[in-house]
């Protein structure tokens, strides 16, 4: 019944058969740089999110694992800081530990042809998708890195977390409701 309703407020919560037109293969990435930053490798990734929007991400890989298959943990920032800040506050410390890192933020801080939250985000969305509220895609947009990260080899599919700040934070707590693949959010 909650999900009924909520469903119905979001708009949907994952996208229409139609709308899979969108979504390619998650695993086509773009490499833009690769450094070694000692106890972990650090790789500047673009994702297809959708086939015609590759959103930037840090690929935080260490180099020695204490097991494996590794944790990993989706790390989002705010709208106002660069995609590369959860490195620095808990990605780095965490591929210290042996966790795979994969680092990013919101679609709404930069979409499809530079749009962002101050064009009205939710109507280019609705042009393309039909009724789908920004949150809501969020949460889909994670379900597409867990599915990236589910086909690294290091990565184990069954400990894959989130960690988000600020509105990446309200993204956990629906990350937390609508993904059971997530294992552990954590809402900063």
């Amino acid at each position: 019944e909650l999900i009924g309703l909520w469903t119905r407020i979001l708009g949907k919560i994952s996208p229409a058969p139609e709308d899979r037109k969108w979504f390619g293969d998650i695993t086509d990435i773009k490499t833009y740089s690769r450094e070694d930053r000692g106890d972990y490798l650090r790789l500047h990734i673009g994702i297809p999110i959708e086939i015609d929007f590759y959103q930037d991400h840090l690929l935080l890989l260490p180099k020695t694992p204490r097991s494996k298959p590794l944790p990993a943990v989706i790390a989002w920032t705010s709208t106002s800081y660069s995609f590369t800040k959860p490195e620095e506050w808990w990605g780095s410390y965490l591929a210290r530990n042996g966790f795979v890192v994969l680092t990013s933020w919101s679609f709404i801080r930069n979409y499809r042809d530079g749009k962002t939250y101050k064009d009205n985000i939710n109507e280019v969305v609705y042009e393309r998708f039909g009724h789908w509220l920004p949150m809501a895609k969020m949460v889909h947009d994670v379900s597409r890195e867990v599915e990236y990260l589910k086909s690294l080899p290091q990565v184990d599919p069954e400990r894959i977390g989130f960690i988000g700040l600020s509105l990446s934070a309200k993204t956990a707590v629906y990350v937390a409701a609508f993904l059971p693949e997530i294992k552990a959010t954590v809402s900063v």
